[in-house]
């Protein structure tokens, strides 16, 4: 379970940040380890950069990260997966694990993603939902599945959907705001504990 957040990286120089930060185009998401705490930080590409040369630009593997997030720039404001196409490209860049992210309840583009051999689907809430009521039987799928949490009851929800992994998300509207985040942290670890504290009958 791990804690979005916005850092600066050590592995790059100021002026390095700053041009990467200042660039207009959107993006690669790198899950990173640092002092055995895994982070998310978000990359700025060269809009003149070619697809791999910018994800050769961010040294991904060299600089301890451990998945790549695929977001497909060209589709910003549109709620849905990349193009195939690019996530085939980022697979054949890189060796670490590619997470991608669909629709909850989208079962086709969850196919889709098996298909082409992603490492990890991750069922977001964070884009449109295709089905309010049901989400995606993940029973059905040998690729894991990433899903949202916001207290234990959801993460129980989730693990029985058959999930692998579980993260625990706040706000969904693109605000970075991660004070939810940080609540809903304290209060799942909070009835982990009181769980574990139980007795057995």
């Amino acid at each position: 379970m791990e804690i979005g957040s916005d850092v600066r990286s050590p592995t790059l120089g100021f002026d390095q940040w700053a041009k990467l930060k200042s660039s207009p185009l959107g993006s690669i998401s790198m899950k990173k380890k640092r002092q055995d705490k895994p982070i998310f930080r978000h990359g700025w590409a060269n809009p003149n950069a070619t697809r791999q040369s910018h994800c050769r630009s961010h040294n991904a593997e060299q600089a301890g990260a451990c998945c790549l997030i695929v977001l497909d720039p060209s589709q910003r404001d549109i709620s849905c997966m990349p193009d195939p196409s690019l996530i085939k490209e980022m697979k054949s860049i890189v060796s670490i694990p590619i997470m991608v992210s669909a629709r909850v309840g989208h079962f086709v583009k969850a196919q889709i993603l098996e298909a082409i051999r992603v490492d990890y689907i991750d069922e977001s809430e964070a884009i449109a939902l295709a089905d309010e009521d049901n989400f995606i039987n993940k029973h059905n799928f040998r690729c894991p599945f990433v899903c949202g949490c916001e207290n234990h009851g959801e993460a129980l929800s989730k693990v029985r959907e058959g999930a692998a992994m579980i993260r625990i998300q706040g706000d969904l509207s693109g605000s970075e705001n991660v004070t939810n985040t940080i609540k809903n942290m304290r209060i799942v670890m909070g009835q982990i504990r009181i769980l574990n504290n139980l007795d057995e009958e």
